[in-house]
């Protein structure tokens, strides 16, 4: 195991998605290349350990013989989610320029540590009630 037990799933999604979020928040002011590689490289240090995090999760809370069932599922998600949100930022690049689509990464990642603090809920609700 890369992390000890004592930092759980929980706590990883939220901290390494508090990763993505510090670099995320820059992208509407660079304006040089090696500083989107910096903000990006940032960024997938915490977008990267938060995706297996939530694959993690789905792992644990799969109903025993459905665990593939629900990789498939998130897999799906993933792909649909990123489609989704690539067409939306196209027709607002069309439409308004680059300057503008930069909020929609911002806006992602600040779902995604919403959603870890959620998940976090819901898991001390879990440990609660056993």
């Amino acid at each position: 195991m890369l992390f000890p037990a004592s930092f759980t799933l929980a706590a990883r999604w939220i901290v390494f998605a508090l990763v993505s979020l510090v670099s995320v928040v820059f992208l509407p002011t660079i304006h040089s290349v090696p500083a989107m590689v910096a903000v990006l490289v940032v960024l997938g240090i915490g977008l990267g350990p938060t995706l297996v995090t939530i694959f993690s999760l789905g792992s644990a809370r799969a109903p025993v013989g459905r665990s593939a069932t629900v990789m498939t599922i998130l897999s799906s998600a993933v792909v649909v989610g990123q489609s989704l949100l690539t067409a939306v930022t196209g027709r607002v690049v069309d439409a308004f320029g680059t300057s503008v689509s930069m909020w929609f990464p911002i806006g992602s990642v600040v779902l995604m540590v919403l959603f870890g603090l959620w998940n976090a809920r819901i898991e001390k609700g879990i440990r609660t009630a056993s």
